[in-house]
């Protein structure tokens, strides 16, 4: 007989005992072993019956099982962002991990988590999309969720100054422009 679970983050408890007849004058305890009992990740194992029953009407026949567990899901949903323009290249990736079960948490996840979309190292006013991608992980299919970065205009003030000076044949300077951008 074969049992089948996702992954949850807890060990198989439960085998199932099947017959096909009404069974009267059976006695003892059915035990099973195998390396279900320590089956916690992805994968199969066996369930064995141990020979442990009695009964003066009938031929016992044992059949061993096999556990399969599969993959559970994960997204990684990647947050949305709002910023004011300031020249520095975008590159974070603010995701949320939805699904993970037990005491599971984004340590598991082996690789780097990347930003794949449009939104990575930009700079200028707009919409672009942030994608994360790069790990992996044993007990879980992930999905990846994408969001958007917005990056809106920044305020600039002029100030006009009064400024007096004698001809020299050199321009008055301008401050506070925001990074690399010249007037």
């Amino acid at each position: 007989r074969q049992n089948q679970k996702f992954y949850d983050n807890l060990f198989f408890t439960n085998p199932t005992l099947s017959y096909f007849h009404s069974v009267w004058d059976v006695s003892g305890y059915l035990i099973y072993s195998g390396t279900y009992e320590t089956a916690k990740n992805i994968g199969s194992y066996t369930i064995l019956a141990n020979p442990t029953l009695n009964s003066g009407n009938y031929i016992i026949s044992y059949f061993n099982g096999t556990l399969i567990i599969d993959k559970a899901e994960v997204k990684i949903k990647a947050l949305p962002i709002t910023k004011i323009y300031d020249a520095i290249p975008y590159t974070d990736i603010p995701v949320t991990w939805e699904g993970l079960l037990g005491t599971d948490t984004s340590d598991i996840f082996i690789g780097q988590l990347l930003n794949i979309g449009t939104s990575y190292q930009t700079v200028n006013v707009g919409t672009y999309n942030i994608i994360p991608s790069g790990v992996d992980t044993q007990n879980y299919t992930i999905i990846y969720d994408e969001s958007i970065l917005t990056i809106n205009k920044a305020p600039l003030v002029l100030n006009t100054q009064f400024y007096s000076k004698i001809y020299d044949g050199n321009n008055i300077g301008y401050a506070d422009v925001i990074s690399s951008d010249f007037i």
